[in-house]
């Protein structure tokens, strides 16, 4: 398949947020371990879904930077992350906290939930607003001309899905 035929789909924002929310509770409520298996790759197709179709507007921007549409649709892609990014943090704690942690980690490897753990530490529902403003303010720093508003808590945002640790066996510390 060529890269010009790839369709490209807008995220429903609404639609997603109700799809992460049922798989969540698909997960919170799986009485068996591969039910909880199974709500996890129900929700790595919904991640799929949205980074693909982040990826086919970044592509086509980049290729043109004077595509209104997609210069549009990037700029629509940035203001629902952290939307997503909130439902996300819920599913993440549903499966940090599962009673089969460990039979999924075995699963799935132990550097997944390694990895949820940081972009837990990573994002709070409280700077959702602020990342939004970035999108229209780029080039300030509204996290920081926010940072008031977070009630003062210390608060880093990164998205949950670019974060990489740095991991040595035997080793408590992780880095980003």
């Amino acid at each position: 398949m060529k890269f010009s035929e790839f369709v490209y789909k807008r995220t429903d924002v609404d639609e997603v947020r109700n799809r992460i929310r049922e798989i969540t509770e698909e997960l919170k409520h799986a009485s068996s371990l591969e039910e909880q298996i199974q709500a996890v790759y129900k929700m790595n197709e919904v991640e799929k879904e949205i980074s693909t179709a982040d990826s086919l507007v970044y592509i086509r921007y980049t290729i043109n930077t004077k595509n209104e549409f997609y210069a549009k649709e990037r700029e629509y892609n940035d203001r629902i992350s952290p939307m997503l990014e909130e439902e996300f943090q819920k599913y993440n704690e549903v499966l940090l906290q599962s009673r089969f942690r460990r039979e999924l980690e075995e699963k799935f490897g132990k550097v997944l939930f390694l990895n949820l753990e940081l972009a837990m530490k990573g994002f709070s529902p409280e700077i959702t607003e602020l990342l939004q403003e970035e999108v229209t303010d780029p080039v300030s720093d509204s996290a920081c001309r926010g940072a008031d508003r977070i009630s003062g808590k210390d608060v880093q945002s990164f998205p949950a899905r670019t974060i990489y640790a740095e991991y040595e066996p035997g080793s408590k510390k992780s880095g980003l």
